[in-house]
Parts: C-alpha cells; structure tokens; sequence
C-alpha cells in the first residue's frame, strides 16, 4: 500500500509561523496565522465565512492563497481531504482488478448532497486561483504549465482530484436514489452490497437481493431507471414501472421530473414471497435523462415531516441547477485527469492520473465500443484492435452513452 502526503502552501507557512505568537495582534499575519490554525483545526466553517465576508481577512492573502485557502477549506467540509483523496484512489486501483468499486466504497461514508455542492464550490475557488475568464481549464493548465505559480500548479492537480471525488460522490448517490433507509439501508450500506454483488457474494434471497438475481436490489432499481430514460423500459422482468409528471418549486423556478417508482418483485412468487420493495427516481423532462437525488422531500424542496407528498429530493448546485448523470458522472470523471499538473513528483503525479485512467477502464469495461481510447494522436472507439483498454494513454466515455453505467452497476461483461 502506498501512501503519499501533499504538503499544501498554507500548511508549509503554518510550520514557518508556528513559533510565533500573533495572540492579542490584529495584523495581517496574524489573520494569515489564525485562517491556518483554524484550517488545521478542522474549523472549516470559521475559514469559510472569515474569507468570503471579512475583508481584513481577505486583504491577509493575495488572491491565489485567498482562492485556494477557501476550497481547501470546502473539501475540508465536505468531509474529504487531499491526502487521503490521492491515497484512497492509488490503493483502490492497486488493489483490485474493478478498484472503482473499492474507490466507491472508501468515499461512501461522506457521501451527500451537501458534501457534492461544496466539492463543486472547492472546484470554483480553484479555478479562480488559475483565472476566472478561462473556459477551458484543463487545457489551460497543460498548454501555461510553464508560466503558472506554484499555487496555480497545485490548484490545477486538486482540480482533478475533486472532479473524480464529485464523480464518485454523484455515482454513490445515483446507486441509493429513490431508496427508504428503513428497506436497504443508508448509502454506505448499500454499496457494501453492490460490492457484495460484484464479487457473487449474495445469498439466495437475502434481503438485498429479493428477486435472486445476483444483482443488489438498490442496483437493480437504478439500472432500471437509466435503461428507462433511454429505452423506456427496463430489461429485468421482475420490476414494473408506473410514471407520473411532477414539478418541482423553488426560488420561482420550476423544475419538472417523470416521477418512475420501480416495484421490484411485484408479484411476490419469488424467493417464498418475500414482500415487494418500491423505489422512486426522477428522469428530467429536460433532457432525458435521471437526475442526482439526495433524500426526500417536498415538492418545494421543504424537509418532508411526514410521507405524504414526498419525493426524491434533486440536488441543485449553487445556481439552482440540478444535476443530470451525464453532466455529474460521466463528463466530470473524463475531465478528471486532464487539469493533472502540479509540482508534486513525477511518480506521484503518474499514480494518481493512472487511478483515474483505471477507473474509467473498469466503468468501459461492460462496453467498450461505449468509450473513446487515446493512443498517441489516434483516438478511436475503445474496440478498436490496436488501440484498445489495455494500452490506451488515455479513455473518455462517451457522454452519450449513460446505459454503460447501468451495464456497469449489473456487474455485466
């Protein structure tokens, strides 16, 4: 197992200043100074609301240690850390033959909507530390490597990082969508199952596998809701499907889903009749496509007291926008390797863009004509003889193609 350590800029001037004593003083190094104990502390929210509110604060850093310190500060709230990013997915990917899975499994326990928006807003300070007009930010950091600073090169690697801890993050959320904790459990449960699943660890007709099928019952239901949105249908027989139109509300703006609850083993003849379970998942009526849901709730986005009228509740960002598994799985772990610069070692810098290179292996697996390979200048479709998965210098998924994520959550071949 290996097992690296990132020194951040604010942490290597906490070393330098931590034989001072700035008590009782109301200078800028001694704000310099609190912001980074308070960071070192673990105080995530002081940092965030001393740095976006409090000038004397802000005017204690330049602009780049300013937007760094305040994502630093955001993934730190979200319940993630940079060191334990890196050595999470280096280890999943030495480790196992599918280490997206055990990437999966080793974030599932800070897996949330909340922990999602403030990964995104982590991101936004970080690309406002490289430049906040650049559109492009990966091939920015790969065509200016030689004319960033050192914070802007290391903005660029933790960029990276993120994208593929909020890819992650959304495909836990889009597994326990639409689920009742009471019926499978919490998120982090659920995917000890999923796993389960991939290594043939179900007992016949064990509570999280009521239709036998050798596929977890939270899996079943969301690779039923991604085939719906493509096909309008769902290839396990043991699931029905009803559908209703339902519209959202907030800050007066409408959002408006196809509500599709999944009964699965509707019929109770399999496995000694053992009681149906029922989930429910929203597809936009925007786009097509499902959407990331964290819990439930009303239809104006209130806590729900009750079951009545209530729903799988969208996770929107910042803008008020929700979601789509294309936008929040797919894209965002294809852009994840890409911003990979940074001053770290060359070694480390390679292990962490091979993770990632693995894990979109293991998602392409199941389909590799779903993928685009790199191979050199050539890029082709992943089933191409000469330039394939196994020796490809780069994958991307094609966007289009979300049904490969279902043919990933069944475990296919």
């Amino acid at each position: 197992m290996k097992i690296f350590k990132v020194y951040l800029m604010f942490f290597l001037f906490a070393v330098i200043v931590s034989g001072c004593d700035f008590s009782g003083e109301d200078t800028s190094e001694a704000k310099r100074y609190e912001i980074l104990q308070k960071l070192d502390e673990g105080n995530y929210q002081y940092v965030i609301d001393k740095l976006e509110n409090d000038k004397s604060y802000q005017y204690a850093f330049s602009k780049e240690e300013l937007k760094v310190n305040l994502a630093a500060a955001y993934i730190g709230k979200a319940g993630f850390d940079i060191n334990s990013l890196i050595n999470d997915m280096i280890n999943s990917s030495d480790e196992s033959n599918d280490g997206y899975r055990l990437f999966i499994k080793a974030l599932s326990k800070r897996i949330n909507g909340n922990s999602l928006n403030d990964l995104d807003k982590a991101n936004i300070y970080y690309k406002e530390a490289i430049g906040n007009s650049i559109q492009n930010i990966s091939d920015y950091c790969d065509t200016h490597k030689n004319e960033l600073s050192t914070l802007q090169k290391n903005a660029c690697f933790y960029i990276g990082l993120v994208d593929t801890a909020k890819a992650t993050s959304s495909f836990g959320l889009l597994l326990s969508g639409g689920t009742d904790t009471n019926q499978d459990g919490d998120i982090a449960e659920i995917i000890v199952d999923w796993l389960d699943q991939s290594s043939n660890n179900l007992t016949e007709c064990k509570n999280y596998d009521i239709d036998n099928n050798g596929i977890a019952d939270p899996a079943d239901a969301t690779a039923c809701e991604i085939e719906y949105s493509v096909n309008g249908s769902c290839s396990n027989p043991n699931i029905t499907t009803t559908t209703q139109n339902i519209t959202f509300t907030k800050n007066n703006k409408n959002y408006t889903y196809t509500l599709l609850t999944i009964s699965l083993n509707p019929d109770l003849t399999i496995c000694n009749g053992k009681s149906q379970k029922v989930y429910k998942k929203l597809i936009s009526q925007e786009d097509g496509l499902p959407v990331i849901v964290d819990g439930y709730c009303k239809l104006d986005f209130s806590q729900c007291t009750d079951n009545n009228e209530c729903y799988p509740c969208p996770v929107l960002n910042e803008e008020g926008e929700d979601k789509n598994i294309a936008e929040a799985v797919i894209e965002t772990i294809n852009n994840g390797a890409d911003s990979i610069i940074s001053v770290l070692p060359e070694e480390q810098q390679n292990d962490v863009k091979n993770a990632i290179k693995d894990f979109k292996k293991d998602l392409c697996n199941p389909d590799p004509s779903a993928c685009l390979c790199t191979c050199g200048t050539i890029t082709v479709s992943c089933n191409d003889i000469s330039c394939n998965l196994n020796n490809a210098d780069n994958i991307k998924i094609k966007s289009e193609n979300v049904d490969l994520l279902s043919k990933y959550i069944k475990g296919d071949d």
